[in-house]
């Protein structure tokens, strides 16, 4: 006999075959995927045209951010920590930019005046309220990105809102 109610009691007799079907309903949650690549930019020695990370040398960091979730992100609760290798020195004179993907984030827009602070702290840790110098700065030791708005949801397996955030260093 089958239960009438959900979480009744099945109670098999002898002969019986009992199949399960389970039916599974997406919840309405974002699940952010985070993913950071590195891309030799120019070295001293080879300019642009294949360049080794050497001393001297200028990497680009990007960091991708995608929804892969049914559902939106908190408002302004993305905050991205990067902790700056002690061999690199910051790039002060190439701005952190932001770039939305083929399916757009949603979020504000970008102003990296007010949304990019730094630490000169060990560990890249808080506080964030240096202000970097000069054109490379090895002082700064983390960086902190925090986009403001809702970042949308997921609508299917390839409308994933995504951006991606990329910054420059040298290597010392």
């Amino acid at each position: 006999m089958l239960p009438s109610a959900v979480g009744g009691t099945i109670t098999p007799r002898p002969g019986d075959s009992i199949t399960c079907t389970i039916t599974n309903t997406r919840r309405a949650a974002a699940l952010l995927e985070i993913s950071k690549t590195s891309s030799v930019i120019s070295d001293p020695v080879n300019g642009t045209t294949n360049p080794k990370l050497i001393p001297g040398a200028v990497v680009e960091y990007a960091i991708t951010v995608r929804n892969v979730g049914a559902g939106t992100v908190d408002a302004s609760s993305i905050v991205l920590l990067d902790v700056m290798p002690a061999q690199m020195a910051f790039a002060t004179g190439t701005p952190v930019t932001f770039t939305n993907g083929t399916t757009t984030s949603g979020l504000n827009t970008f102003n990296a005046a007010t949304m990019v602070t730094y630490s000169q702290a060990n560990g890249g840790a808080a506080p964030y309220t240096y202000a970097p110098t000069g054109t490379y700065d090895a002082n700064v030791r983390g960086i902190r990105i925090a986009p403001t708005g809702t970042m949308a949801a997921a609508t299917s397996a390839t409308a994933q809102p995504s951006f991606t955030i990329r910054f420059r260093a040298q290597v010392r």
